[in-house]
């Protein structure tokens, strides 16, 4: 199967997958967030897996 079609098949799978994500406010230069920027990454960690 070629990415294309794999996307293509799984592309609301990965959309929603996305939208968990960005639900996240991990993008912060201030300290009240680290900790929301860190379960963004662990979230990414734990789905690239």
């Amino acid at each position: 199967m070629s990415y294309e079609t794999y996307f293509s098949t799984h592309r609301d799978e990965h959309l929603e997958e996305l939208k968990q994500w960005l639900k996240i406010p991990s993008i912060s230069a201030l300290s009240a967030h680290k900790d929301d920027v860190l379960a963004a990454a662990h979230w990414l960690t734990d789905t690239l897996k």
